[in-house]
C-alpha cells in the first residue's frame, strides 16, 4: 500500500498510553541484538532472518509493559526505515498472518494491521512501526498527529502530545547510545534485577545501562530509585548495597529521598527475562 508522506511527524512516544507500569527506551546503537529479540519475540512467525532484517531497520524502540494475573501485555512504537512494500511479503498468510484494512476514526485514509495468533501490528508510514496492545487506538492517535495541522505559533511544549508524564518523555526520548528505562511500579523490576523480593517502599525506578564493553554479555547499569521517605531510603540503602555487592562510591543521595546506584551489573538474560524475551 502506498501512503502519502504525512503533514507532520510523530514521535513513537507520542503513541504510547499511559497504562503501562515499566517503559524502555532501545536505541539500535545501544544493542543491536535485543532490538531483534524484541521483535522476534513479539512477532514469532517471522524467520529468524525476517526479524533480523527489519531489526536492522529500527533506529529505536520504545515499549511500554504491564504485568497483570501473571500475564503481560505489549505496546510498543518504533523509529524504523522499512519498505512498505516489503511488509505483505514477510507477514503473509504462508507465515500465518491475515490482513485488515482499518480507517482511523476520524481520518481517511486506510491503514493495513497485520494479525497473528499474538500479537497485531501495523506500520502506519515506513518510518514508523506499532505493535500490541490497543492498536487500533495508536492508529487513531497516529492519524489525528499526522495530519492535524499544527500552529507554527505553538511552542514546542504546547506541540507536546503525550499521555505520559513530560518528564518521562523527555527522559526516554534523550536515549541516543544507552537503553533508558522508567518504572512506576518498580517492584516487579526489582524482582527479577536482584532475584528476590524487597518490599523497599519505592515510588518510582529510573535508569540508564549500556553493554559492558569487557564482558558483552552483561550491562552496566546506573538507576535512580525514588522513595516514599527519608528514613525509608536510608534502611533501602543498605539493603540495595548489600544485594549489589556496592561500596559506598557507587552511591550518591541526590536528595533526601532520591537514591542514585552506579556500575550495577546485570546479565542480558535477566534484562530478557524482564522483557519476557
Amino acid at each position: 500500500m502506498s501512503v502519502a508522506p504525512s503533514l507532520n511527524e510523530v514521535h513513537p512516544l507520542d503513541l504510547l498510553d499511559e497504562k503501562s507500569a515499566f517503559y524502555i527506551a532501545v536505541p539500535s546503537k545501544a544493542d543491536p541484538e535485543l532490538i531483534s529479540r524484541v521483535i522476534k519475540n513479539n512477532v514469532p512467525s517471522l524467520s529468524d532472518n525476517d526479524a533480523k532484517l527489519i531489526g536492522e531497520r529500527v533506529e529505536t524502540v520504545y515499549l511500554g509493559l504491564s504485568h497483570k494475573k501473571n500475564l503481560t501485555s505489549v505496546q510498543a512504537a518504533a523509529k524504523c526505515d522499512v519498505p512498505l512494500k516489503y511488509i505483505p511479503k514477510a507477514l503473509n498468510s504462508k507465515n500465518g498472518w491475515t490482513t485488515e484494512s482499518y480507517a482511523a476514526k476520524n481520518g481517511l485514509r486506510p491503514y493495513s494491521i497485520y494479525k497473528s495468533d499474538s500479537i497485531d501490528i501495523c506500520f502506519p508510514a515506513s518510518s514508523r512501526m506499532l505493535l500490541g496492545r490497543d492498536l487500533p487506538a495508536m492508529i487513531d492517535l497516529y492519524d489525528e498527529l499526522a495530519w492535524t495541522p499544527k500552529n507554527p505559533s505553538d511552542s514546542e511544549d504546547e506541540n507536546l502530545n503525550t499521555c505520559l508524564d513530560k518528564e518521562i518523555y523527555q527522559y526516554l526520548k534523550g536515549a541516543e547510545d544507552e537503553i533508558r528505562f522508567f518504572a512506576n511500579q518498580p517492584q516487579a523490576f526489582l524482582s527479577i534485577l536482584m532475584g528476590s523480593t524487597l518490599d523497599l517502599k519505592l515510588i518510582n525506578v529510573n535508569g540508564r545501562m549500556i553493554v559492558d564493553e569487557k564482558h558483552p554479555q552483561q550491562y552496566l547499569v546506573d538507576i535512580n530509585f525514588e522513595f516514599k521517605s527519608a528514613a525509608i531510603l536510608k534502611a533501602g540503602k543498605v539493603l540495595l548495597k548489600v544485594a549489589f555487592g556496592l561500596t559506598d562510591a557507587d552511591s550518591k543521595e541526590l536528595s533526601p529521598t532520591i537514591l542514585s546506584i552506579k556500575n550495577i551489573k546485570i546479565s542480558k538474560k535477566q534484562l530478557y527475562s524482564l522483557l519476557l524475551i
